[in-house]
């Protein structure tokens, strides 16, 4: 059976979301007081709700329980949001998501023991911080508090190691080598081009050899991963 989830307010995150969860087969139904928005999504969406849902009766007539996930995705007005997370609450909505402004909002979903708790602002800072500060970052992967999953550029003196033969040290892990599957463009056969095709090799069945331009997904707590990043930086300055 296909998860259900709720998403109230539509805006650049909202709908993001929402439209995406839709792409993933999920049920959703987005809901926003802004009559443009909810035509706007109308068609991308699994389902578009025009209310105010800091109402008592529009949240009532959703029937929340019904839902495996509710996110609210407010990012503009602490009192809307809160007023949201109280009524989805008063109705027994399964699994809150809400998304936090600032660091008083935070603490205020915390104390209403809203379990999960986002901040998109703060945490794509934070991924596009470690991305521009070294050039072998292509993204990362937050786990928690202290530690991260990152994806990095192959450093050069491990091309043609076998993958299952690297070891950065005793608290960085590494867990998979990623690889580009390329295609030839049928229609342009002169070009190459990769869509997002990829081969992924575990760290323990590493037995595959290590190419240029492969990628590594390492994990460790978050000041050992970045002093890691520094110091291959440095060795490798041109």
């Amino acid at each position: 059976m296909s998860k259900k989830v709720l998403v109230l307010g539509l805006g650049n995150f909202g709908s993001e979301l929402a439209k995406r969860l839709t792409h993933e087969d999920i049920e959703v139904t987005g809901i926003d007081i802004d009559h443009n928005l909810v035509d706007l999504h109308k068609d991308s969406i699994t389902n578009v709700v025009e209310g105010d849902a800091t109402k008592d009766q529009v949240i009532k007539e959703l029937e929340v329980s019904m839902y495996d996930f509710c996110i609210v995705c407010i990012g503009h007005d602490i009192g809307v949001s809160l007023t949201m997370v109280a009524l989805l609450k008063k109705y027994e909505a399964n699994i809150i998501y809400a998304r936090a402004i600032n660091a008083i909002h935070k603490q205020i979903l915390s104390l209403l023991r809203v379990k999960y708790i986002f901040e998109p602002e703060i945490e794509s800072a934070g991924r596009l911080a470690m991305q521009i500060a070294s050039r072998m970052v292509f993204d990362t992967f937050p786990i928690s508090k202290n530690y991260i999953a990152v994806e990095i550029d192959v450093p050069k003196s491990y091309e043609n190691l076998k993958l299952e033969d690297i070891k950065i040290n005793e608290e960085i892990d590494v867990l998979m080598l990623k690889r580009y599957s390329y295609v030839e463009n049928p229609f342009e056969r002169s070009e190459l081009y990769h869509p997002p095709a990829y081969e992924y090799t575990p760290h323990k069945h590493g037995k595959t050899l290590i190419h240029q331009n492969d990628r590594l997904v390492i994990f460790g707590p978050v000041e050992k991963i970045r002093n890691y990043i520094k110091i291959y930086d440095k060795e490798n300055q041109v």
